[in-house]
């Protein structure tokens, strides 16, 4: 079953992993890859969608399933991406369907084949972006596919500051993956400058309730992974440490060693990558699932 596990990962090239992460918004409208070719044969569904925001744009995604699923609703998990690319570079991030879950990736306003949205270059997060979250969330609630009680996140850099305040929102969220994450807009914003010598900025502020280091604490029913890099120097490892430290619930951090910021994957063995991150959701959402068995799935993390 591993190695099941881990095929659609090991199709996507690593060299396409988090673009142009912690720099400011920078996304693309090409994509690098797209999921149809690699889902026929790894008898996985991927279906187009696309939904609206509150603010009235429409959003497009690719949603994963099992073709050989008999359950009919299944835990769901919603990956949001980093500050640059786009859904195409994130393919590799998918792996979770092969344990019987519905995966859901979408493009963030401006981003891939989302609708046009004027974005400053200078900034690092846009508010507006945690609408698009909230869609993609009210989205695969309307499903008739979905477990709306046993939702899952995953977040990479600037998905993981979303998904945290997300995360905090919704009780139906049980499990929160993160990786890459900073403790507040304001903490990445300091860090960037004196690094980079950045001239970042963060347009109409950040909810301070949706701030990771204020909605962590509120995380009691949902598990958290948080995966943090080595040699991370946007998002430092002390930021991952003190969000661990803040979470009440059920929590696990990972620090990959000699990874640099949305590199962990290409840091290690690919293929663990995936197996612990497959292994957090298999125990914090749902046992695995296959051919209409269900089958034993890991236990604990």
């Amino acid at each position: 079953m591993l190695c099941r596990a881990i095929m659609l990962a090991a199709l996507v090239p690593l060299s396409c992993l988090l673009p142009n992460v912690a720099q400011a918004v920078r996304p693309s409208r090409n994509y690098y890859d797209t999921p149809h070719h690699l889902c026929g044969v790894l008898g996985i569904a991927v279906e187009d969608v696309d939904f609206r925001t509150a603010d009235g744009l429409r959003l497009t995604g690719w949603f994963f399933s099992r073709a050989d699923s008999a359950h009919p609703r299944r835990s769901t998990v919603i990956i949001a991406g980093p500050d640059g690319g786009n859904m195409g570079d994130l393919l590799f991030y998918t792996g979770m369907v092969n344990i019987g879950m519905n995966v859901l990736l979408f493009d963030y306003r401006g981003f891939g084949k989302s609708d046009p949205w004027a974005i400053d270059s200078t900034a690092l997060l846009c508010r507006e972006f945690a609408l698009d979250l909230e869609a993609a969330i009210r989205y695969v609630k309307t499903r008739a596919d979905v477990d709306t009680s046993n939702l899952g996140l995953f977040g990479l850099s600037m998905g993981a500051v979303l998904c945290a305040g997300a995360a905090a929102a919704h009780p139906e969220v049980r499990a929160l993956a993160v990786e890459g994450i900073a403790t507040s807009t304001d903490d990445v914003i300091a860090v960037l400058r004196k690094v980079k010598g950045s001239a970042l900025s963060l347009p109409g502020g950040y909810p301070t309730a949706a701030e990771p280091i204020n909605a962590f604490p509120r995380l009691k029913s949902c598990a958290v992974l948080v995966i943090a890099a080595e040699r991370d120097t946007h998002t430092p490892v002390w930021m991952a440490k003190k969000l661990y430290n803040a979470a009440p619930g059920k929590r696990s951090l990972w620090v990959i060693p000699g990874a640099t910021h949305g590199g962990g994957p290409q840091a290690i063995d690919h293929r663990i990558y995936t197996e612990k991150v497959n292994k957090f959701f298999d125990a914090a959402l749902s046992k695995w699932e296959y051919n209409g068995k269900r089958l034993p799935g890991f236990r604990g993390w």
